[in-house]
């Protein structure tokens, strides 16, 4: 039976019940993403930040001096996978409203990309980004999320 352990972090003001409620999600994220890539263990461990913190991390590991959405860091790869993920709360919640859907749905995404990143998809070029968008809105399909049948339709229309 696959083993999987989360550790997450909000380093933002998230009310109780809101972090509750997305360590439920994340957890739901790398259950799909275990069965879906028959992963054995997946060990992930995940930081809510706000935009400067995820910027002062992009600018040190990328050399990008911007905010980003989610950074995503493999420690280990293959049937066990071991990796970081970092996604900004600030950029979710300014995203969210031209997405059209809640701040936890937008933060929901940047988790589920990092761990698409984390068992080997890429979405540099054009056929690596329409598979991970694939993934992407499966897994918004399977999880029931408000928006999941427009989200490929709207993705490029969202400016960061």
């Amino acid at each position: 039976m696959p083993h999987i352990e989360l550790e997450v972090e909000f380093h933002v003001e998230v009310d109780a019940t809101s972090e509750v409620q997305l360590r439920q999600r994340f957890l739901q994220a790398a259950t799909w993403i275990v069965q879906r890539f028959s992963i054995q263990q997946f060990i992930v461990s995940i930081s809510v930040v706000d935009d400067v913190t995820i910027r002062q991390l992009n600018q040190r590991h990328l050399q990008h001096d911007w905010a980003t959405d989610v950074l995503s860091f493999v420690f280990e790869a293959g049937a066990i996978i071991d990796g970081e993920i970092i996604v900004s709360w600030d950029t979710a919640s300014r995203l969210s409203v031209a997405a059209g859907w809640d701040a936890a749905d937008e933060l929901l995404l940047y988790v589920l990309h990092g761990m698409l990143h984390l068992v080997g998809l890429d979405d540099r070029d054009d056929v690596g980004r329409t598979a991970m968008r694939a993934e992407e809105c499966q897994f918004l399909r399977e999880a029931q999320v408000a928006g999941a049948d427009t989200y490929l339709a709207r993705f490029n229309d969202v400016s960061y």
